[in-house]
């Protein structure tokens, strides 16, 4: 992938080296008269072809095609297009000539199309050589620009055709650079990354027939091969022409003009010739240009060839090679024996004497599309000889399994041995240089692999071959058997016996009663008489399908033990009681076990107060005496102590009248019974009984049961009769400022009552039958009361206390903190709704009268009004909050110094002394004296 980083700074680099290069033609050099285009990276398409995934440059005009033209140029896909010029070499250059071409008028526009290749983003310019002069003029003939659009997206551009452009034949060059606008492209300074194409644009005129042709080669082919070059064209030439051609490596041929052709080849071609060649053909006025790609493949080399033999006969022998290759690479081995193989080193294991021979290795060199530009492989071929020495398979008896003191006879046989090895691996070890050596009595230590070797000597090779074979022997032991029982056993117990023997694979038991098992121990439950008797048993030792045996016996003797009779199945309820009995004929003792570690021992147990996990199997055991021997027999009860349902109704229940009776029974019965002493009778699990009155009084009893099983409980139920009043407030009326009190009273029910006032104001609070208060407003009063123990049972009455008002005074203070004296006119506004008002300034200044004139002296007063209105009702108005302030007037005198003046002591200073607050000004007046207003001190 190309590095964009070092991109960017080859392009600032390019970019300064250009800063002071003028544009102007190359004469003689490329697509003289006009400039070479030129760019630091040759070619624009490396590292596979144009557009191949991976290429790290892949900048070129991919595609270049007009509309609007009278005859457009259509050149699309064209990828990168270098063209190799003698002594110059490639450049991302190409003149088209007569391949493609645009025809316009005067005065036409044309509109130019271009898209880059699919990696990175390139920008456009178009020139036009107008004034044939050989030199594309900056910025005059720089007729299109484009901006710099994604990587393989097309970009338009327009341009018009002169009005008064001449007819005749021009140069049109159109040029790409990497990440560059077309207004800072130049038609021929050295850029980075790009390709430049050029044309012939014929203004007004049609262009002059021409002969068009196409460079073709043998390409693709390996190195070493012919590389033929041609070219084949529309028509065949009337005159002579000349053909040069460029290639890779500086290559360049001129052919003089001829008839013949333009033919060349390159006889021994190799990798370095791959690359773009080029031909040009002389045409008269519009030679043809045109290029063909050349690949030529590297043919793989091997540089050796190897293998280990000679070899035996079943060892392994190895082929390999070593080869130098490219591309993807396979791998074809032939040889003896129908030998095949794909990859450069082999093994043939366990080889044949049929595997001599020759061994031919072919390496072949795959180029395949789209990696490379076309699908060719190339080949390389080598061999070389091998040898295995015979050798005859070894034939032994490959196992032996036999029992000890047996005898072991081992043998042998190999086709063409001269002699034999055998040895084993047991300790101590045999060994023996016979074909067929016997080892009698064998034992256990015997056992192991016994191996042989067959020796081959061959006169063609100096090589000694083997040949091995293992024989694997077991010895099965045979050891004593040791039998086990318990001589005597009680009818219906377990009687038990075994055996032991060392190294025992298994055994076999045969007694009484048509007795066999393969157990090593074994047990006969609850066993019969029938069971006693001798048993025999046999220790088997067994290797492979091989077996061994010892024998031994045991007496086993069963004693007879009589049954024990019980009530086999007893069912009773919860909290009742059971008795237990079992009899057998001269048992000695019983022993009762059952559920919750229960045990007793008596012969007839007895229950009370049963519960149900006191339910399941009691199991009696009886035992017997026999000698020494005490010999047991048990026989069991199934105890099913069904439940009952336990419950309580809660306690008594003092209702209030009206209210609903509710009782929930417990779940899980199976039936239900409700009675009571008023007649009531139900069989669900709740009972319900709505809008009780005192009559619904009485006890209420529920019966459970389940599964015959019964529990009962009961409640007692009081209705409390409903409340009444017995004394309520009626209708009063009062002044303001009077002391009131309400009693309210009930009777009936619980006899503890409460009661609600509303709204709670102007009394002692929102609850109790005694309430007191000083009323200042009309009020309706709402009493609610009900029984404590029924607060849902309410009764209601209400009473309306009237309150007089006494007349209220509007009197405005229009007067305030003024000098004394202060006197102003009082009026209350009252008139004709009171009877007396009078005004209390305080510190008895009281004046009576509606409207009145006051004078207060210095000081500050506090007023209120006192009215008594025509109702009767008397009222305070107190006004102290905005009291009244009257200031005294301010009072002077002076001293002065000295005391008595003189002539000659005659400057008297005056100072004066106030009272009554602070002095704000002072006024001077003196007589007989010109210093009227003196001096304040």
């Amino acid at each position: 992938m190309k590095n964009i980083l070092s991109k960017i700074s080859f392009l600032v680099l390019v970019g300064l080296i250009l800063t002071n290069t003028k544009t102007h033609a190359q004469a003689l050099v490329g697509p003289a008269p006009f400039c070479m285009p030129t760019y630091w990276n040759q070619p624009c398409n490396q590292a596979g072809p144009s557009n191949a995934p991976g290429n790290w440059i892949n900048d070129f005009i991919n595609s270049f095609n007009t509309t609007g033209a009278t005859g457009n140029i259509t050149n699309n896909n064209s990828g990168c297009n270098s063209q190799n010029f003698p002594n110059i070499g490639s450049r991302n250059y190409f003149f088209h000539g007569c391949q493609h071409y645009l025809v316009t008028s005067p005065g036409q526009n044309v509109t130019c199309n271009f898209q880059s290749g699919n990696t990175f983003p390139q920008g456009f310019a178009v020139f036009i050589d107008w004034n044939s002069d050989g030199i594309f003029q900056v910025p005059g003939e720089r007729v299109v620009t484009t901006a710099v659009p994604p990587a393989a997206t097309f970009i338009s551009g327009n341009f018009t055709t002169p009005a008064a452009q001449a007819n005749g034949t021009y140069r049109m060059r159109v040029r790409c650079v990497y990440w560059t606008p077309g207004t800072s492209i130049d038609p021929c300074n050295l850029a980075g990354y790009g390709e430049t194409e050029d044309y012939n644009i014929y203004v007004g005129i049609t262009p002059p027939g021409v002969m068009t042709g196409t460079a073709v080669s043998n390409s693709p082919l390996c190195n070493g091969s012919q590389l033929n070059l041609g070219i084949n064209t529309s028509a065949s030439p009337t005159t002579a022409l000349s053909y040069t051609w460029s290639g890779p490596g500086a290559y360049s041929v001129i052919i003089p003009t001829t008839t013949t052709g333009g033919a060349t080849n390159i006889a021994v071609a190799q990798p370095t010739n791959s690359g773009v060649y080029s031909v040009t053909v002389s045409a008269g006025s519009c030679p043809i240009v045109s290029q063909v790609t050349v690949n030529v493949y590297p043919t793989p080399t091997i540089t050796a060839l190897a293998n280990n033999g000679p070899v035996c006969q079943g060892s392994s022998l190895t082929i390999n090679a070593a080869a130098n290759v490219s591309a993807t690479t396979t791998y074809s081995w032939t040889g003896p024996n129908a030998f095949t193989a794909n990859t450069l080193s082999n093994t043939i294991n366990n080889v044949m004497p049929a595997a001599t021979g020759f061994y031919s290795l072919t390496v072949t060199n795959a180029y395949l599309a789209p990696t490379y530009q076309q699908t060719l492989t190339c080949s390389a071929t080598a061999q070389m000889s091998a040898a295995v020495v015979p050798v005859a398979p070894l034939v032994v008896t490959p196992f032996f399994t036999l029992c000890q003191n047996s005898n072991l006879p081992l043998t042998a046989a190999a086709v063409g041995a001269t002699s034999y090895s055998w040895a084993s691996s047991t300790v101590p070890q045999f060994t023996s240089t016979l074909q067929n050596p016997q080892i009698n009595n064998v034992a256990p230590i015997n056992s192991g692999d016994y191996s042989v070797t067959a020796y081959y000597v061959s006169p063609s090779t100096t090589l000694v071959c083997t040949s091995t074979a293992v024989t694997n022997v077991s010895v099965v032991p045979r050891n004593p058997v040791t039998a086990f029982s318990s001589a005597n056993v009680c009818q219906f117990t377990t009687g038990t016996f075994s055996a032991s023997a060392l190294g025992a694979s298994g055994y076999e038991w045969f007694g009484p009663n048509g007795f066999n098992s393969t157990n090593q121990v074994n047990t006969i439950t609850n066993i019969q008489p029938v069971s006693g008797g001798n048993y025999s048993v046999n220790a088997i030792f067994t290797i492979g399908s091989v077996s061994c045996s010892t024998t031994s016996y045991i007496p086993l003797n069963v004693i007879p033990v009589p049954s024990v009779a019980v009530i086999q199945s007893i069912t009773v309820c919860e909290r009742q009681g059971a008795t237990f009995a079992a009899n057998a004929p001269n048992a000695i003792s019983y022993m009762w076990s059952g559920p919750n570690s229960f045990t007793m021992n008596s012969p007839n147990p007895i229950f009370a107060n049963l519960t149900p996990s006191m339910s399941g199997m009691y199991t009696v055991t009886a035992s017997f005496s026999n000698g020494n021997l005490t010999c047991y027999n048990s026989n069991q009860t199934n105890l099913l102590v069904k439940p009952i349902i336990p419950f309580n109704l809660g306690s008594d229940k003092l209702l209030c009248s009206n209210s609903d009776l509710f009782l929930n029974g417990p779940a899980g019965a199976t039936q239900y019974n409700w009675w009571g002493s008023t007649s009531y009778t139900s069989n669900t699990q709740s009972m319900f009984v709505p809008a009780l009155g005192p009559q619904n009084s009485g006890i209420y009893v529920l019966e459970v049961d389940l599964n015959g099983c019964k529990t009962y409980d009961s409640v007692r139920v009081d209705v409390l009769t409903p409340i009444i009043y017995t004394l309520t407030p009626s209708n009063r009326t009062i002044c303001r400022g009077e002391d009131v009190s309400f009693v309210v009273g009930a009777a009936q029910g619980s006899e503890n009552y409460a009661y609600t006032w509303n709204p709670a104001i102007y009394i002692t609070g929102p609850t109790g039958s005694l309430q007191a208060g000083q009323p200042l407003g009309t009020t309706v009063y709402n009493i609610s009361a009900y029984d404590i123990a029924c607060p849902n049972y309410v009764i209601q009455t209400s009473f309306t206390l009237t309150v007089n008002q006494p007349p209220q005074p509007n009197v405005v203070i229009s007067k305030n903190n003024v000098c004394e004296p202060l006197c102003m006119i009082m009026n209350s506004h009252v008139q004709g709704k009171a009877t007396s008002v009078t005004y209390d300034f305080g510190n008895g200044n009281v004046v009576e009268g509606d409207s009145v004139n006051v004078c207060l002296n210095a000081g500050t007063h506090y007023m209120k009004i006192i009215t008594t209105g025509t109702n009767g009702c008397q009222g305070t108005f107190d006004y102290t909050s905005t009291p009244i302030t009257v200031f005294p007037k301010p009072g002077g005198d002076f001293s002065w110094t000295p005391e008595t003046p003189n002539t000659s002591n005659n400057l008297v200073t005056f100072v004066p002394t106030t009272k009554n607050g602070k002095t704000i000004t002072y006024d001077w007046q003196f007589t007989n004296s010109t210093n009227i207003g003196g001096v304040d001190t």
